[in-house]
């Protein structure tokens, strides 16, 4: 199952990918707080696929900056 899911992760283009990726973290960060799925979809992600040079000094950062973002924003908002 791993390399079918290698697979279809490979033929995905990184931009698609990754944009629906945080699309995903970012509603289970604003949701009631229970949902983890898209954060477990992405620690599964990085942890059973290589990551080319493209995902890990373009994808990677602007995810991680977006979702650090949101969040301070967020902490803002409701302070």
């Amino acid at each position: 199952m791993i390399m079918t899911a290698s697979t279809v992760y490979d033929a995905v283009e990184p931009q698609i990918a990754w944009k629906m990726l945080l699309t995903y973290l970012l509603d289970d960060l604003f949701s009631d707080g229970m949902k983890i799925e898209a954060v477990q979809m992405v620690e599964f992600i990085l942890n059973s696929f290589a990551q080319d040079e493209e995902t890990t000094t373009l994808h990677l950062p602007i995810v991680y900056a977006g979702t650090v973002d949101a969040v301070d924003v967020s902490s803002a908002f409701f302070c």
